[in-house]
């Protein structure tokens, strides 16, 4: 998409936001050109967030073990983009983890317009020959990667219980959501279920159930927040788009999870670089006083922590939560 917003893209957009901040949430795509615009600013803050869940996975190790799946597969790799929108989940999975060989795709939203939008960027990316639509009729589960996006402050009860039943026959799974408190929560609950098909493979350390909502504490919930790049506050166009619409540019605040079907007779499983007891997850954004910070972390028993990192004792760890640059699994301070 390369020509300039005009007046009415703006009024357009407006009402996305608008229709996005309702009470059940939903988006108006009736034209293509309402999916560019959209694609364009919601859709490249999606794509952002997606990278940063992939490049989590990616750092673990994880990474390598769908990749040998991938290789022994004997067949071509299906991925079910479920609530599609205009495929950035797809994309984004596609080009964060180099899938270049053969893929049958089957794409899920509200209609067919939606949908065949949505394979023509795939397409139009990854090459036509690589990508195959399919009906979902089609999927063997046991050979799919099912990407789940931004989906749950749009689904009715019902609905969701559906869809997490469809997950829990996937062979993957690839979840983002936004990172609001209600919409995290209600991702944790899904995880909280999964986790008896699936083993969890990140963000968690543990196989337990999450403390953000069934602990004592509830006011915490799982959310990160997406590396940001320079184009947000160096075109004029996001920030005409910040300030029309109320977004805020400093953050793209996110919740995920990815799971991988147990296999029987698997023990639990371990990351591929095993981390040891005094490893957290870092939830959240560290609170910053004047001679230490707070980090709220998640223990790999999934129990939270405040961990506090004096400034004279830890000065780098506490200059990174500062500038919200710390790693994504921190190590616990020796208590003084």
């Amino acid at each position: 998409m390369d020509d300039k917003i005009t007046e009415s893209d703006w009024a357009l957009l407006s009402q996305m936001r608008q229709g996005y901040l309702g009470e059940r949430a939903q988006t108006l795509w009736t034209t293509s050109r309402s999916l560019e615009v959209y694609d364009k600013f919601f859709g490249r803050r999606i794509a952002d967030k997606w990278f940063s869940a992939l490049n989590v996975f990616a750092e673990r190790g994880d990474a390598q073990d769908f990749l040998d799946w991938r290789t022994q597969l004997g067949a071509p790799l299906q991925i079910w983009d479920w609530g599609c929108g205009t495929g950035r989940a797809s994309r984004s999975f596609c080009q964060a983890l180099a899938i270049d060989d053969p893929v049958e795709a089957v794409f899920t939203d509200r209609g067919e317009f939606i949908e065949a939008w949505a394979h023509h960027q795939l397409v139009s990316e990854r090459g036509e020959r690589s990508i195959t639509k399919i009906p979902s009729s089609k999927l063997q589960l046991s050979n799919t990667v099912l990407l789940i996006s931004h989906v749950l402050n749009e689904l009715e009860h019902a609905k969701a219980g559906s869809l997490s039943d469809v997950a829990a026959r996937a062979e993957w799974i690839f979840w983002v959501e936004n990172g609001s408190r209600s919409t995290s929560r209600a991702l944790a609950g899904v995880r909280n279920k999964i986790r008896h098909t699936h083993d969890i493979l990140a963000p968690c350390l543990g196989q337990t159930g999450c403390q953000a909502i069934e602990g004592k504490d509830h006011s915490h919930w799982c959310h990160f927040f997406a590396e940001r790049t320079a184009e947000y506050f160096l075109d004029p166009e996001w920030s005409e788009f910040s300030k029309r619409l109320g977004v805020d540019l400093r953050s793209i605040p996110y919740s995920f999870f990815i799971a991988r079907r147990k296999r029987e007779g698997s023990p639990a499983p371990t990351l591929s670089v095993p981390l040891p007891s005094t490893h957290g997850v870092h939830i959240g954004r560290a609170r910053v006083y004047k001679g230490y910070a707070d980090a709220l972390v998640c223990e790999n028993n999934t129990r939270l922590e405040d961990w506090r990192y004096p400034k004279r004792s830890y000065g780098e760890i506490y200059r990174e939560l500062k500038k919200d640059q710390a790693s994504f699994v921190l190590e616990r301070p020796e208590s003084k």
